[in-house]
């Protein structure tokens, strides 16, 4: 039996470490001691847009206004960087969740930072453009979550999944593997 679920990275961490989990997939890292955390994948970040916005195809950060930012916190790294490119927490809207951001972009001017595989998701089901920036963000990065002390008799289908897993992600064209 697979059970999945989404939730926040810190949430996955404490379901892991209470062995609630016997994997879990984060773009976050925290210090833990009975885990083994390795990097899975990154992907790039761009700004994307409604497609009636005015934008070029690369974009300077300055020509962004913060006030019609999507503001979603990929990472730690990521939130760093935005505040020193826009400082002030300026945004027009925090998403707690990527599903969030679609509903948001529709009205003209509005803009949001995503990586690349959420972005082409969007692409596919509705009218949003993409644009570059001048200024690279820091690529979201995903960890693999394992328990160092799995338990035997879930070792064998716990290994399946996570190589089904990797198998998925190796054939995503967005994605870039690590190692």
């Amino acid at each position: 039996r697979i059970d999945t679920h989404t939730r926040h990275s810190k949430e996955i961490y404490r379901m892991m470490e209470n062995r609630q989990l016997d994997l879990g997939l984060v773009s976050s890292l925290l210090p833990v001691h009975n885990l083994i955390i390795t990097p899975l994948y990154y992907e790039i970040m761009f700004v994307v847009s409604s497609a009636e916005s005015q934008l070029p195809k690369i974009v300077r950060p300055e020509d962004l206004d913060p006030s019609k930012e999507v503001y979603s916190r990929w990472s730690d790294e990521f939130e760093i960087w935005h505040d020193q490119i826009w400082p002030g927490r300026k945004y027009r809207i925090h998403v707690g969740t990527t599903s969030m951001i679609p509903e948001y972009l529709d009205e003209p001017g509005r803009w949001s930072i995503m990586p690349v595989s959420t972005l082409h998701a969007m692409l596919a089901s509705r009218h949003f453009t993409n644009h570059s920036l001048t200024v690279d963000p820091p690529q979201k990065t995903v960890w693999l979550l394992e328990q160092k002390n799995p338990r035997q008799s879930r070792e064998k289908e716990v290994n399946e999944i996570k190589d089904a897993l990797i198998s998925y992600f190796e054939n995503d064209p967005f994605l870039k593997m690590i190692g």
